[in-house]
């Protein structure tokens, strides 16, 4: 009886450690197929998209506007030079040129693409045959993008500060890595950003978002500007969003921008989570361009983020800051804190963006419970604490590995004289 059961017990821990590994390789399939989702576009129209974004971020600078069709990345009719104009005599400069090529085409169309001008051939040319047929179509999607290369450079310079920081908190989420260079696309990597619309900080949320997800707006904060807190809220997002939109990455990093209802609506409305499918033929007047763009330009962010040395050999990163978390035990000025912990009003501000200009400006005091972010001794960082903790358990496990081989030569050794007295 005892025999059998010491079998059973034996058969269900091998049964137990056996659905552990497998379900272990499991999970870590599902992790690194969701991951490697970014790095294969699943048409060539999103390569075409990725690619497309790609030159706007590493090739042509914000001297530079290109002229270009909507609807199909491969169509780029123009490239202006506008360095020298004022911010309005860009635009102005540029909508007449705009205007200029869509008189340009609607000629080419009237003479149905016959007996065309020097200029009208080189703008013909342009179009991809397959694209000749429906020129209306052309003239309607006319559409200029500014350069970005000196903008992205600047970005990835102010990435290296807190990059470290948000991988962190993906890692702890379960969330792909490569989320973490979505700002790019955003907001450049500023930290102090603030959209015409109303969206603050590197993850641009909006005030009903940052409410859902638990960001704290007052007289005194704004916490969409807290890095670490806005990233825990944005991998909350997205972890939410991935849930509801059919495990599909492509689309839940696509409704951080649109919102998860609406790409609900587009994929019952067309019955597919094609992605392709959706960003080419759903039509409505929300769903605009950058919500269709918002993926291929996210592709574009990763793939140069991860080989920037190609693109930026002239990158100088900031340095990577670690902070420390400190509650306010009362309520305090800014004055008396910068006393209290020897620092400069520039570089409290650099640790807190998220405290309002308000509290500076009229010297008002944080109230008690707020946390503010200080610079962590060497002593304090996580990595460093980590690095400490194994280089003292290698060097407890080499003295406790010496100990024990020095007091096996000694035992060794007292044998071997006191074999002779055994002997005798």
């Amino acid at each position: 009886m005892f025999t059998r059961r010491v079998t059973l017990l034996s058969y269900l821990s091998y049964y137990l450690r056996t659905m552990k590994l497998i379900l272990t390789t499991i999970l870590l399939f599902s992790i690194t197929s969701s991951a490697q989702e970014f790095f294969k576009p699943d048409s060539e129209y999103l390569t075409r998209q990725k690619d497309f974004w790609k030159n706007i971020y590493t090739h042509y600078t914000s001297s530079e506007t290109i002229i270009h069709d909507k609807s199909e990345p491969s169509i780029i009719y123009k490239v202006i030079d506008h360095e020298g104009y004022t911010h309005h005599g860009r635009k102005s400069y540029v909508r007449k040129q705009v205007k200029k090529l869509r008189n340009t085409l609607k000629s080419i169309k009237r003479k149905r693409g016959k007996r065309l001008t020097k200029n009208e051939q080189e703008i013909y040319s342009k179009i991809p045959k397959k694209y000749r047929k429906n020129l209306s179509k052309r003239i309607k999607r006319l559409r200029y993008q500014q350069g970005m290369r000196d903008r992205f450079l600047a970005g990835l310079e102010r990435s290296n500060k807190y990059l470290h920081i948000i991988k962190k908190i993906f890692s702890e989420y379960d969330l792909p890595e490569e989320l973490a260079y979505l700002p790019h696309v955003e907001s450049s990597f500023n930290y102090k950003a603030y959209s015409s619309v109303g969206a603050a900080g590197i993850w641009q949320f909006m005030r009903s978002s940052a409410k859902l997800f638990k960001l704290e707006i007052n007289n005194h904060i704004d916490e969409r500007l807290d890095i670490t807190k806005a990233t825990v809220a944005a991998a909350k997002h997205f972890k939410e969003n991935y849930l509801i939109l059919k495990q599909s990455w492509p689309i839940a990093i696509t409704a951080y921008n649109h919102g998860p209802s609406g790409l609900r609506r587009a994929m019952r409305k067309l019955r597919t989570k094609d992605f392709t499918k959706i960003i080419t033929q759903y039509e409505t007047r929300n769903f605009s361009f950058a919500s269709k763009n918002f993926y291929g330009s996210f592709l574009a962010a990763v793939e140069v983020s991860e080989n920037y040395w190609e693109y930026f050999p002239e990158v100088e990163f900031m340095q990577e800051k670690h902070l420390i978390t400190e509650k306010l035990d009362s309520s305090k000025k800014v004055e008396d804190l910068l006393t209290e912990h020897q620092l400069t009003l520039e570089k409290f501000k650099e640790y807190n963006p998220a405290v309002k200009k308000r509290v500076y400006a009229n010297n008002l005091k944080l109230p008690k419970n707020t946390e503010i972010y200080l610079p962590a001794a060497v002593y304090e960082i996580p990595e460093v604490q980590e690095k400490t903790k194994n280089m003292w358990e290698k060097l407890k496990d080499y003295v406790l590995s010496f100990l024990n081989t020095s007091d096996s030569k000694v035992a060794t050794k007292q044998q071997k004289i006191d074999l002779p007295k055994e002997q005798s």
